[in-house]
């Protein structure tokens, strides 16, 4: 069961990164920032799934990257930068988050875009990593 949903969690961090991807060529950058935010964060529960057998349940990066430390300790190499991640799932999103009469879409550049990709991507090779080190048989796409 614990396999089944890791790979279920990881398989839809996978998609949200390519999504992420396709929003930043299309100049969507608020929203290549929230798709890159929910690629980490359903790779970090993969991650504390398949090593833990348990699902936590936040939105925050940084806490899951705090819990699932202890699960994969070379999560420390990008902790400080994945948890800035946090800052584009809810401002993305809502205006009522950002200072008026800012939108999402005139507020996230591309170097949000481009930072938030190359963090999310950090993260899931080494959630794909581990994953494969578990036995899982993890199948992606390319990460670039």
């Amino acid at each position: 069961m614990k396999v089944t949903e890791a790979l279920r969690w990881f398989q839809t961090a996978v998609d949200n990164f390519e999504l992420a991807r396709m929003l930043r060529r299309g100049r969507h950058y608020w929203a290549a920032c929230f798709h890159a935010q929910q690629a980490a964060e359903m790779a970090l529960k993969a991650i504390l799934i398949a090593g833990s057998g348990r699902l936590a349940f936040t939105h925050s990066v940084s806490d899951l990257i705090d819990q699932a430390i202890s699960v994969e300790p070379k999560l420390r190499a990008v902790q400080e930068t994945a948890s800035d991640l946090d800052q584009f799932h809810t401002p993305t999103r809502y205006p009522d988050a950002l200072p008026s009469p800012v939108i999402p879409r005139r507020f996230f550049r591309r170097r949000h875009a481009e930072s938030a990709l190359k963090t999310a991507g950090q993260v899931l090779q080494i959630a794909e990593d581990f994953l494969r080190r578990q036995g899982l048989d993890v199948m992606t796409g390319g990460r670039s």
